[in-house]
């Protein structure tokens, strides 16, 4: 019982003081009412949180969406209606709500087109497609989305880029096709380049007959895995095509899978235990006609098992990605094969590809619609790009956000997310007078816990006036909300907000003084998230003093990067996993004044830390997958204090200033 109220008195310090006797009448009120009023929900609901269309008088096409690290998406397609020709390259960049920040056009007067696209780490983007003659196309942009470089490969018969990553050593791994005679047959293109763009090598494979790649990943051995479909090898008709190469791009090994209908794989991705993940779509097997068509495989591409999905009468997968939970969220279309109706298609599965929820979208029964590239945005949260015809009599770039509990935080059914919500949900938690009632089993795992709380604060914050990211600019002198002290202070003679900035003194020059800044923040592992303050630390007496940012889930489990502490000259950082230093070291400072910067990586679970900006490019440290290996929800804890023995520390010796959240899933705790 002890955790789970500190968990709650967690968001009733996030909420406000204010608050805290209005909760406590409600929490009262809620032991009377709440077994009449929650519902019991047994299955998922996925439900449609928003919905963008981007275009204008012409056909215009989403085909890749990736997320951000300010939260945001990119979208990368081909537009008819905007640029310099009869098809370019559309970049799309939107905030976290879906709307539009800023556009950019890539091309020249004939026919250009962009099928992938990644954030990358630079905060730029790299953009891979086609254009006239049929070349492959690699553009890549700064973080405005404005053209840093471009270039082209492959021959004039008709080369096409389908997807792009970038590698571990900051170049790029391009996967497509390769036609080397006009009108013959294509083979898979694998095309690796250096960070400029410039090509290092290149590869084909394929056989006798049509062979086409639209997907590719770089694999934890350096290597790549593509995932391609073939007429030259397999059982017959099409086949999917699983194909590993080393990191010279020369064949590991490869496998085929399908019948003797038209099998394909569209899009593949490593899993958390080492094997592999394919979805397309199957005419062999399943319900009949296309179903949606999930691969898994161990490491060396043998199959452990296969799953169809059938929703109408034909469903193409298109995306796949593998979720928090261990399972999986394809996307893709279903198609009724009677009517001109085609709906975009969310599907999600648990680890072993049984469906959980499906749900399609769209204008049903009058439109063509849909989903060519997912990506989860939180643990309930899911995003799909694609294209529409069900809102204009022309295509339009597709962007939809899905919701997808197992009950709604709003409890109570109001149409509104608040206070009285929160009561039954903690009487529920708490089981204080509730008996066996689900109503707040938001995850769906059978009981309410610390998953369902995670759930519940988190579209409490991100869906009501209280969402926001922390900040404190130290500037009213007065002891604001972002902060409090240690119990070593609680005079506040060593640690107070004055001169307009937080600053650390030591009073005595005959007793070592001790005083603590704690600022302590929640933040969701499943977003990237940056975070900074700006410090001064001159001290050059005996003792240790300093600033800290922390992220951690508990004392045997944090990274702390110093600034002042070990004899004062340092940069010092420590990782601790399983109460096990895994990494720790330290360079010299050159001024007493900086920054720290710490931003989290999501995609990659890799903490950079940096004294001039977020991401890799600007990291002095990195960490990698020590969060997800460790703890999903961690604390952030932003640290001014140190001990001062045989000489005072003066005023605008060591302060903090402008500390904030700059983006990402991050909430002030206590």
């Amino acid at each position: 019982m002890s955790d789970k109220l500190t968990y709650v008195q967690w968001i009733l310090v996030r909420i406000g003081n204010s608050e805290k006797m209005r909760i406590s009448n409600l929490l009262k009120l809620a032991l009377v009412v709440f077994m009449a009023t929650v519902q019991t929900v047994s299955a998922f609901v996925p439900t449609v949180q928003w919905e963008k269309t981007f275009g204008g008088s012409e056909d215009d096409i989403g085909w890749s969406v990736d997320k951000t690290s300010d939260g945001g998406f990119i979208i990368a397609g081909s537009t008819e209606s905007y640029g310099s020709g009869n098809s370019d390259v559309w970049l799309i960049k939107t905030n976290s709500s879906g709307d539009m920040q800023w556009q950019q056009t890539f091309g020249g007067i004939d026919g250009d087109s962009g099928y992938c696209v990644q954030e990358t780490s630079d905060s730029g983007f790299v953009i891979v497609g086609n254009t006239i003659p049929r070349k492959v196309l690699l553009i890549k942009t700064n973080s405005s989305g404005n053209l840093q470089w471009q270039n082209t490969f492959g021959e004039d018969y008709g080369d096409y880029g389908y997807c792009v990553q970038q590698t571990s050593d900051g170049g790029f791994i391009i996967t497509g096709a390769a036609q080397y005679i006009f009108g013959g047959y294509r083979d898979v293109l694998l095309i690796k380049t250096n960070a400029s763009g410039t090509q290092q090598w290149l590869k084909t494979f394929g056989g006798s007959d049509n062979d086409s790649a639209s997907s590719v990943r770089q694999t934890s051995d350096g290597g790549y895995v593509i995932a391609a479909s073939t007429r030259s090898y397999g059982a017959g008709n099409n086949d999917a095509w699983l194909i590993k190469t080393d990191i010279s791009g020369d064949i590991q090994w490869q496998q085929t899978f399908g019948s003797s209908n038209n099998d394909y794989a569209s899009a593949v991705r490593a899993t958390s235990d080492g094997g592999f993940i394919v979805t397309g779509s199957t005419e062999s097997f399943g319900a009949g006609g296309s179903d949606v068509w999930l691969i898994k495989t161990d490491s060396s591409g043998i199959s452990q098992w296969q799953q169809t999905y059938a929703v109408n009468n034909n469903d193409y997968g298109q995306d796949i990605q593998q979720t928090l939970d261990g399972g999986y969220i394809i996307t893709g279309y279903t198609d009724d094969g009677v009517s001109s109706a085609i709906d975009a298609l969310l599907i999600k599965t648990d680890s072993s590809g049984n469906q959980v929820w499906q749900k399609s979208f769209g204008n049903d029964g009058g439109g063509n619609d849909r989903g060519l590239s997912v990506q989860q945005v939180s643990s309930y949260e899911y995003v799909t790009a694609g294209w529409t015809e069900s809102f204009s009599t022309k295509q339009e770039v597709y962007l939809v956000k899905v919701t997808a509990l197992a009950a709604h935080p709003d409890i109570d059914g109001d149409s509104n997310v608040d206070f009285v919500d929160f009561a039954r949900f903690a009487a529920e938690w708490m089981k204080i007078g509730c008996g066996q009632c689900n109503g707040a089993d938001f995850t769906g795992n059978g009981n309410v816990g610390m998953d369902d709380l995670v759930v519940f604060t988190d579209y409490w914050l991100k869906n009501t006036a209280a969402s926001g990211l922390p900040s404190d600019n130290f500037d009213d002198n007065q002891m604001g909300p972002l902060w409090n002290l240690s119990q070593d202070d609680p005079a506040k003679t060593a640690l107070n907000e004055i001169n307009q900035r937080l600053e650390l003194t030591s009073v005595s020059s005959s007793q070592g003084q001790e005083a603590l800044y704690v600022s302590k923040f929640s933040t969701d592992c499943s977003e990237p998230f940056g975070i900074k303050t700006d410090f001064h630390y001159e001290y050059t007496g005996s003792g240790d003093a300093g600033v800290s940012l922390c992220i951690g889930s508990s004392p045997q489990n944090y990274i702390c990067i110093n600034a002042g502490y070990e004899d004062l000259a340092y940069y010092y950082y420590e990782a601790i996993a399983n109460d096990q230093i895994i990494d720790a070291g330290g360079v010299m400072r050159s001024a007493a004044d900086g920054t720290l910067y710490i931003s989290y990586d999501p995609d990659t679970d890799t903490v950079y830390v940096s004294t001039t900006g977020y991401g890799q490019a600007n990291a002095i440290y990195s960490f990698a997958g020590v969060i997800a290996g460790t703890w999903q929800a961690a604390t952030v804890d932003v640290i001014l204090g140190g001990e001062s023995n045989g000489s005072s520390l003066s005023s605008g010796q060591a302060y903090l200033d402008n500390f904030k959240a700059d983006y990402g899933a991050v909430y002030f705790g206590n």
